[in-house]
C-alpha cells in the first residue's frame, strides 16, 4: 500500500510535465507559421508593387475666371480620361488619394481660341509624383470663346407615359414656366430653338400628374439655365364613349345661284375621352361639314363629313359614314 501511494503521483507528476512540454512547442510552432505568412505577403506584395502599371482616370474639368461678357463658343466633356502609368507604390497613392481635378484657368489663356493637349492638361492636374501620362481621350481640347448673351427659348416636354388601361390623357400637357432662359455664347445660341426636361417615365397611371421635372444638363456647364427646374402637369381621366346626336352638317363655300341638298342632313357622332371631359360636352362642341368644291369633284353621289371634335376627344364612328348628296341651281 505504501509503495503504491509514492509511485501513482510520481507517474501523475510526469504526465503534468508531458502536457506542458507540447502545449509550449505548439505555441512556439504557431508564432513561427504566422511570421512566415506575413513575410512571405510582404515579399509578394513588394516584388509586385515595383511592377510598372497603367491607370486611367477621369478627370473633371473646371472653367474659372471666365470673364462676365465672353461665353464658352465650343462645346466641350465635363470629364477627360487620361492615362497614367507608374509603379504599383505610385499607383497606389494615385488610387487611395483625393480624385484628381483639371482647372482650367481662362486668365492664362491669351487668344481667344486655344487648344489643349495631353501636356496642357497634366500640367493643370495634381498628380502623385513619378506617375508618367500616357495618352488622353480626347486627344485634345479646343476652346473659343464669344460674347455672352441671353435668350428664350420653348421648354419641351420628354416623357414616357403608360396609362392603366381605361384611362387616358385629356387635353394639351401645362408646363408651368413654357419657356427659360438661356445664358451662353452668342453663336451656341443662335443654334438653339427649345430646351428638353430630363426623359421622365410614368407607368400605369390612373389620376393627375402633378410633377417638378429637371431640365436636361447635358450642356449646362457652358451654358446657363434659368430656371432649372419647371412644373408639368397632365389631365388624366377614366375613358368613356357617348354618342351625340342630331349634329346639323353644314355646307361650306356654296356659291349664291346653287343649293346643296344632303341626304340625310344630320348626322350622329359616337366619341371617346375623359369622363369628366365628355360630360360638360354638347352638340356646339362639334362642327360637322362637307366642302362644296370638293362635291364638284365627285362622281359617286356620296360624301364623307369632315368633324372637328375639341382637344382629347377621339372620334370613334359617325352614323352615317357617308351621306348622299343633290346640287342643284336655285331658282
Amino acid at each position: 500500500m505504501f509503495v503504491c501511494c509514492r509511485v501513482t503521483p510520481s507517474v501523475e507528476t510526469d504526465g503534468v510535465f508531458l502536457c506542458r512540454d507540447k502545449g509550449t512547442m505548439e505555441k512556439k510552432r504557431f508564432h513561427i507559421v504566422v511570421a512566415t505568412i506575413l513575410f512571405a505577403v510582404f515579399l509578394w506584395v513588394s516584388v509586385n508593387m515595383s511592377y510598372e502599371y497603367q491607370n486611367v482616370v477621369s478627370v473633371p474639368l473646371l472653367v474659372e475666371n471666365l470673364p462676365q461678357d465672353r461665353a464658352i463658343a465650343t462645346p466641350f466633356p465635363r470629364t477627360i480620361h487620361v492615362k497614367l502609368r507608374g509603379n504599383g507604390w505610385q499607383s497606389a497613392v494615385l488610387l487611395l488619394g483625393s480624385d484628381p481635378q483639371c482647372v482650367i484657368d481662362i486668365a492664362s489663356l491669351s487668344s481667344r481660341k486655344h487648344s489643349l493637349t495631353l501636356n496642357d492638361i497634366v500640367d493643370r492636374m495634381a498628380i502623385p509624383l513619378g506617375l508618367k501620362p500616357v495618352e488622353m481621350s480626347p486627344e485634345s481640347l479646343f476652346l473659343s470663346f464669344d460674347a455672352y448673351a441671353q435668350k428664350r427659348v420653348p421648354v419641351a416636354l420628354n416623357t414616357d407615359i403608360s396609362f392603366r388601361t381605361g384611362y387616358g390623357r385629356v387635353g394639351d400637357p401645362t408646363v408651368t414656366p413654357d419657356s427659360i432662359t438661356l445664358g451662353g455664347a452668342t453663336s451656341v445660341l443662335a443654334t438653339i430653338n427649345e430646351w428638353p426636361t430630363v426623359c421622365n417615365t410614368f407607368t400605369d397611371v390612373k389620376a393627375p400628374i402633378d410633377a417638378n421635372l429637371s431640365l436636361a444638363d447635358s450642356a449646362s456647364h457652358y451654358l446657363k439655365l434659368s430656371p432649372e427646374m419647371v412644373n408639368v402637369r397632365i389631365n388624366v381621366q377614366q375613358y368613356a364613349e357617348r354618342t351625340i346626336t342630331g349634329l346639323l352638317v353644314e355646307t361650306m363655300s356654296v356659291p349664291q345661284s346653287k343649293e346643296v341638298i344632303l341626304i340625310p342632313p344630320k348626322i350622329d357622332l359616337i366619341v371617346r375621352g375623359g369622363v369628366e371631359q365628355l360630360a360638360t360636352l354638347g352638340n356646339d362642341s362639334f362642327h360637322v361639314s362637307v366642302d362644296y368644291d370638293a362635291l364638284l369633284y365627285d362622281s359617286t353621289g356620296y360624301t364623307e363629313p369632315v368633324v372637328l371634335s375639341p382637344k382629347g376627344v377621339q372620334l370613334v364612328a359617325k352614323k352615317p359614314e357617308h351621306m348622299q348628296f343633290i346640287i342643284r341651281t336655285r331658282l
